[in-house]
């Protein structure tokens, strides 16, 4: 599954989601940052 959380202040991350099924049982496997926007931080001139 692909969760993405983008804020109106232009931050945000993307993530995946590995799930696995046993039986009726959903489970989390693994998961993993795709993408970060991170805001401009103080002192940075760039």
């Amino acid at each position: 599954m692909y969760v993405e959380n983008r804020r109106r202040d232009g931050t945000g991350a993307g993530f995946l989601v590995w799930f696995h099924r046993l039986e009726q049982v959903w489970q989390i496997l693994d998961t993993e940052v795709v993408w970060t926007i991170r805001g401009k931080e103080d002192g940075d001139e760039s």
